[in-house]
């Protein structure tokens, strides 16, 4: 499965001949019911991350996947991370994904092995 390309309102607002502060206006404050629950019109524009345009919400899914295949004893941290999603993804980006995601830093995520380092 490819990632998620981002659609911009730009792209929205070509294809139905209109202008993108006209498509902005018309998602703006506007929510649609799903079987999955609500959700506001402008939460499905997303904008590209990185070198690689892919959409920040196919990022996030994909820190989340890392993060559950890691090795429990050794969690990656954020600078791993980042370097694992690559797309020129900053550390700090990841920080906050990560902590919006609900995953605990990599040093409340370690289970097992050392757990201090002695006198």
């Amino acid at each position: 499965m490819g990632a998620l390309v981002p659609m911009t309102m730009a792209e929205v607002a070509g294809a139905l001949d209109l202008h993108e502060s006209t498509v902005s206006r018309v998602v703006a404050g506007t929510a649609v019911d799903t079987p999955q629950g609500t959700l506001w019109l402008r939460a499905l524009f997303s904008g590209p991350v990185g070198a690689d345009g892919v959409a920040a919400g196919a990022m996030k899914a994909r820190l989340a996947d890392l993060v559950a295949g890691e090795n429990a004893a050794r969690p990656l941290s954020d600078a791993a991370l980042a370097d694992a999603l690559g797309g020129g993804v900053a550390r700090r980006t990841v920080a906050q994904w990560r902590e919006g995601l609900g995953i605990p830093p990599a040093h409340r995520r370690r289970r097992g092995g050392r757990r201090g380092r002695g006198i």
